[in-house]
């Protein structure tokens, strides 16, 4: 079976299914999760790729540096790892951080 994302003519998701040659296209609604197509085998033919997916906090404006906060959680304690942070933000904590 193979499986195929595609956007069809109202631009909703929708999933077109081959098997064996035979296509079959579903509609495919917003709010349900893809991975419901899929199932489990100890000898996979599919493997997890992370993805990295950045969302605005606020609108942002034409020709503005895009920028996230390194530190994954707000307030966390991170050992210093010896690098200045110049972001120059009034919320600057000063360095960046273990990991980088």
């Amino acid at each position: 079976m193979v499986v195929k994302a595609f956007v069809n003519s109202n631009r909703l998701p929708a999933f077109m299914t081959v098997v064996d040659g035979a296509y079959n296209v579903t509609d495919f609604p917003a709010d349900l999760n893809p991975t419901c197509l899929f199932n489990h085998s100890c000898e996979p033919n599919l493997t997890m790729m992370p993805m990295l997916a950045l969302f605005a906090l606020r609108d942002i404006r034409a020709h503005e540096e895009l920028t996230y906060n390194y530190f994954e959680k707000s307030g966390e304690i991170v050992e210093r790892a010896g690098k200045e942070c110049r972001c120059g933000t009034s919320s600057c904590v000063g360095h960046l951080p273990f990991c980088i």
